[in-house]
């Protein structure tokens, strides 16, 4: 079953690079993932890796085979009487 993964240093990259005020639930992802180190898509380094959640060697674990596509609602800004436009946004990462 396909989940989408997010990491809270690619909505701050993207926040950079397009100079608005993004909210994560723009992107509904299913995870939020908190990453301490800065860097530009870390998802796309976690690719055909398993990550653990949580610092015990029991905790969930969720195999990341393929990037999912996503669909073009991620591009509407999901506030009442939004009206900012993310398109083009697949050509940063």
């Amino acid at each position: 079953m396909p989940v989408s993964l997010f990491s809270t240093s690619t909505l701050q990259t993207l926040v950079g690079a397009t100079k608005q005020q993004l909210e994560m639930r723009r992107f509904r992802p299913n995870l939020v993932v908190e990453t301490v180190l800065p860097g530009a898509f870390p998802e796309q380094q976690w690719l055909n890796h398993t990550i653990t959640f949580g610092d015990r060697a029991d905790g969930a674990q969720l195999q990341l085979d393929y990037p999912i596509a996503r669909c073009s609602l991620i591009t509407l800004d999901p506030r009442p009487n939004g009206t900012a436009s993310l398109t083009g946004i697949g050509r940063l990462s």
